[in-house]
């Protein structure tokens, strides 16, 4: 049965509290009830939505009736009308032409260059050495996803794109929950440079483009392979849409996944017991001077289960917005008003019912094969037609990455009482980035 309360406070309050602590929000608004109205409005009412039953009707039996609403203007400023914003048939028809490049065997070949490029970022560790790892995790991260997706081989013109790349995503998580629209036409400060960043990225996407539609057509071999142009290439797709896709991927194909390492490493570096168990698992399965591959996977249950553990406490997604398009009936109740509604895997994943002691990272809860998790109660990626479709691709580099380098050596915090702060912006990061120093393995 589906319990429905009311946030206490006032509009303003609720939206002042929102904006000032928006995990502590949602985390309390479980407590009132399994479908909670901010505010009492029937015209417009605004839900935090916690109840399974009630997420599987948004997310998959009554999703047509949703769309993803104000949160899709603000990122087509920069994405345009990719798979990550588009709706309805248009979304459907994207996300069926992109399958192949997310496709099992697909997967399975760029497991080669996620290790290579994990292997050259260790080397350049020095032992006790003090480095900025959120950053490193970026250029990572963003090195795989274009060299993987779309054959381009980023070196000097790393740091840039990310730059690029970060000042859109600063600019669309500020725009998402604003109160206030702010016009893209007006001449602030903002605004420029959220320009200027966004034409970096067209550049960026056209000149990619253009190399390889000029390799298509002349039936020349590419030096890399390029998946995702390939496949939206074969399927004619009109070069607008082929640029929104690569601006697409650029953002979330790599920043979500950097946010999520930068936690695996935080988490490993404060729980020392964890981080044992995780380097004795490694060296039973690869033995030393053995090249990690994608089929070392099925053998990484405990490394699997840290990257788990972590998306439950710390998921990137950590709210999933909707706006109903037309009447709908949802737990029972009957709304006829253009209503919104935020799922936060981020509260939701905080249930004690479903994983007792909540707060406390324990990778073991997901190798307990007999307890087997409610739909909708775990939901890091997602769920129905719009989940994401990177999901494997995503479980697939994050580990990897974990075993690459925790397989050289462990991560430690230059301060051991330093308590990391989330931070939820597009997606959850430490706040502040995270400083860690590296200890080498001993041969």
């Amino acid at each position: 049965m589906v319990t429905f309360g009311l946030m206490p406070g006032s509009q303003l309050h609720n939206y002042r509290w929102f904006q000032r602590d928006s995990l502590g929000f949602l985390v309390f608004s479980r407590s009132v009830g399994d479908m909670v109205a901010v505010y009492k409005n029937d015209r417009r009412p605004s839900y935090v939505v916690h109840h399974p039953d009630v997420i599987k009707e948004i997310l998959v039996t009554k999703e047509k009736q949703f769309h993803k609403g104000r949160t899709t203007g603000i990122l087509q400023r920069t994405v345009g009308t990719g798979v990550l914003t588009s709706e309805g048939p248009t979304h459907e028809r994207q996300k069926k032409a992109m399958m192949p490049a997310f496709a099992k065997p697909s997967i399975e070949a760029y497991a080669e260059s996620v290790v290579t490029h994990a292997e050259a970022l260790v080397q350049t560790f020095r032992a006790g050495e003090e480095r900025d790892l959120s950053h490193d995790m970026m250029l990572l991260t963003l090195r795989i996803i274009c060299q993987t997706m779309l054959g381009v081989d980023l070196q000097r013109e790393a740091e840039q794109v990310g730059l690029a790349v970060e000042a859109c995503i600063h600019y669309s998580a500020k725009r998402i929950y604003s109160p206030l629209p702010i016009p893209l036409a007006l001449p602030t400060g903002t605004n420029r440079r959220f320009k200027a960043a966004r034409g970096q990225l067209d550049a960026f996407a056209r000149t990619t483009q253009a190399q390889h539609r000029t390799q298509h057509q002349a039936q020349h071999r590419p030096e890399q392979k390029a998946p995702l142009l390939d496949v939206l290439l074969e399927q004619s797709c009109p070069e607008q849409e082929i640029r929104d896709q690569i601006v697409t991927i650029l953002i979330a194909g790599h920043e979500t996944t950097a946010n999520l390492l930068g936690w695996v490493f935080y988490l490993l570096a404060k729980h020392p017991a964890v981080s044992a168990q995780l380097t004795q698992e490694l060296r039973q399965v690869v033995a030393p001077g053995e090249r990690l591959t994608y089929h070392h996977l099925a053998h990484l249950p405990f490394a699997t289960a840290v990257i788990q553990e972590t998306l439950r406490l710390y998921p990137p997604a950590w709210a999933i917005l909707r706006e109903n398009l037309e009447p709908v009936e949802l737990g029972g109740k009957r709304i006829t008003g253009a209503g919104s509604y935020i799922i936060s895997p981020y509260a939701i994943h905080r249930d004690p019912a479903v994983f007792p002691d909540p707060e406390r990272f324990d990778p073991a809860r997901f190798l307990r094969k007999e307890q087997e998790l409610p739909r909708f109660a775990y939901l890091p990626f997602g769920a129905g037609s719009r989940a994401c479709i990177g999901s494997q691709y995503a479980m697939m580099e994050a580990t990897l990455i974990l075993a690459t380098l925790w397989r050289h050596g462990t991560l430690h915090l230059p301060d051991p009482t330093y308590t990391a702060t989330p931070e939820p912006s597009v997606s959850l990061r430490i706040k502040g980035g995270l400083q860690t120093r590296w200890r080498p393995e001993k041969s």
